[in-house]
């Protein structure tokens, strides 16, 4: 469950930061997985929520640095 819970947070971060990209079905399903992420918080205990966050903020970090690096290209010259 953690480990799901985990994937749907990387997500919805990742659909949010496109947000004005995603289609009507594609919003849907960010608000679906949304809910579904809060449904699965109800039955974690503060070990699993302290390992999800533990594990998102090491693939958080990834995530910026791949935005910046490699989407956000800093200008040349």
């Amino acid at each position: 469950m953690k480990e799901r819970y985990l994937e749907l947070k990387k997500k919805i971060v990742e659909m949010s930061d496109c947000y004005e990209f995603l289609t009507i079905s594609e919003r849907d399903e960010l608000k679906n997985y949304k809910v579904e992420l809060e449904q699965l918080k109800s039955s974690l205990t503060q070990l699993d929520l302290e390992w999800i966050d533990n594990e998102f903020k090491k693939w958080y970090e990834r995530y910026v640095m791949m935005e910046t690096l490699v989407f956000i290209k800093p200008h040349a010259g």
